[in-house]
């Protein structure tokens, strides 16, 4: 019977340290390599991380420095917490945030416009319903929660 090690290193192209070692396996939605240890499905790159670099501590993730999602090699992998890894993602450009977001319905002049009419006294359900978003969108708004940056 093959180890653990065994049988999630040959789902594995591995190639020089410098590139990524692409899982050859089962991928999620969102491109993720799935490895089953017993009946526990997990994300190959987790897997990775545990079985060359150790334990995992809870509330921290694993990271791609390379941001190729089916990518197992190690050197490409490091531990942080969720906001780290959300961070490195606006900092590389990967994600998408305020109104760069495509289906984004709000916009810097809307949020203007928001927290004018709010200071007017208009409610946040007129609000919503003027700038077709909804009243659990007008909140944070209005509030300073989000969107923050406009000012």
């Amino acid at each position: 019977m093959k180890t653990i090690e065994e049988r999630f290193w040959e789902k594995v192209d591995k190639r020089s340290q410098k590139q990524c070692w692409l899982w050859k396996a089962g991928l999620s939605a969102k491109g993720y390599g799935a490895f089953r240890i017993g009946s526990v499905q997990t994300t190959a790159h987790r897997v990775a991380y545990q079985l060359t670099h150790g334990e995992i501590l809870p509330g921290l993730v694993v990271c791609h420095h390379c941001d190729v999602p089916n990518c197992v090699n190690p050197s490409h992998l490091f531990v942080g917490t969720y906001r780290d890894n959300m961070r490195d993602a606006v900092r590389k450009g990967r994600l998408a945030n305020g109104e760069n977001i495509p289906w984004a319905k709000v916009t810097e002049e809307r949020v203007l416009a928001a927290r004018r009419m709010y200071a007017d006294g208009i409610s946040q359900v007129e609000i919503g319903r003027i700038l077709g978003i909804q009243k659990a969108n007008v909140w944070p708004i209005v509030h300073g929660k989000s969107w923050k940056h406009v000012l």
